[in-house]
């Protein structure tokens, strides 16, 4: 995905995304201070890129995506069901879908570690199956233990698993399987459930 200036678009401040061709990378990215797994649109809604937006590890200024508080209900909310998830305009008038958001609360802690978790600090990890082609994304909170397997320790949408093939659109979101946090990290997991989706056969590059 690149960022372009059409005629007009600049004095406007718009930035429109468009597609470089037929990809299949997904997006990693960072230094927002708020956790989100995301999908690109171009022509229409998540025909695009997906994106996922790690943790800092020390946030100390907190953004917040509350699109549900200010009144701007989205389109097609995931499955799941949480707040300030689902097809939106962004403020350049690009096509986004959010799939998950990890929004912080005010920090007022007096302790810097307790203050740090309040304020959405935390770790966000990949494991990339180049096998299978899929990646498994976890985000955690700051003062967990990751090893635990507790729901509580990430934040809300995660952890999940998308193909690859869903970067160019052809998209899964919540149709496939949930593994643990410990799974996840282990480089010989498997299938955490009977129910994954095969991978449809691609082109080696």
């Amino acid at each position: 995905m690149i960022s372009i200036q059409g005629p007009g678009l600049k004095q406007r401040g718009i930035a429109p995304l468009i597609s470089c061709g037929h990809q299949w990378p997904l997006h990693i990215n960072g230094d927002q201070h708020l956790t989100t797994l995301c999908q690109y649109g171009t022509k229409q809604q998540r025909d695009s890129n997906c994106s996922f937006c790690t943790l800092a590890i020390s946030a100390g200024y907190p953004r917040w995506w509350l699109s549900d508080e200010v009144g701007k209900p989205p389109q097609n909310r995931p499955a799941h069901g949480h707040t300030n998830t689902g097809e939106y305009l962004d403020g350049f008038g690009n096509k986004v879908y959010v799939d998950a958001v990890g929004n912080p609360v005010v920090g007022k802690a007096p302790n810097r570690y307790d203050k740090a978790h309040e304020k959405g600090s935390g770790f966000g990890f990949m494991t990339c199956d180049t096998v299978k082609k899929r990646y498994a994304l976890a985000s955690f909170r700051f003062l967990v233990d990751a090893t635990d397997g507790k729901a509580s320790n990430q934040f809300p949408g995660f952890p999940v698993t998308i193909h690859q093939e869903e970067n160019p659109g052809e998209n899964r979101f919540r149709q496939t399987y949930r593994i643990s946090a410990l799974a996840m990290m282990s480089p010989e997991a498997g299938d955490a459930t009977s129910n994954s989706l095969a991978v449809s056969n691609l082109r080696k590059r």
